[in-house]
C-alpha cells in the first residue's frame, strides 16, 4: 500500500516537471529548451526547414535564442519553424508570445 502512494506521489511530480508550450504561442528556441524536453522537436523542426538551429544559435548573443517556433499544441506539446532572429530573439514571459528582436 505504501508503495503505490509513493509511486502514485513520483509520477504526478514527473509530470508536473514537464511543461509543455501553449497552443498558439511563439517560442524562442531556449525559451523551449528551457520548458523541457524539447531538443528532438527543435532539431527535427529546424531541420524540417533546411535549419542547423544549433549551429546558428550557438552564433547568437546569450546562445540558443536565434531561432522562433509556434506551438501547435497537442499532448506532446508540437512545434513548427516560424524564422530565423538574426539579431536574437526575445522571452515575453509565460502567457505572451516569444518574438525576434
Amino acid at each position: 500500500m505504501k508503495f503505490s502512494t509513493v509511486a502514485i506521489v513520483l509520477s504526478t511530480s514527473a509530470v508536473a516537471l514537464a511543461d509543455n508550450c501553449r497552443t498558439g504561442l511563439n517560442y524562442c528556441s531556449q525559451t523551449l529548451m528551457n520548458k523541457g524536453n524539447y531538443q528532438a522537436q527543435l532539431d527535427q523542426a529546424a531541420f524540417d526547414y533546411n535549419k542547423s538551429w544549433m549551429q546558428y544559435d550557438q552564433a547568437q548573443p546569450g546562445g540558443g535564442q536565434g531561432l522562433l517556433f509556434t506551438c501547435r499544441g497537442g499532448r506532446n506539446g508540437l512545434i513548427e519553424f516560424v524564422r530565423n532572429c538574426p539579431n536574437g530573439c526575445i522571452d515575453a514571459g509565460d502567457w505572451t508570445s516569444d518574438y525576434c528582436k
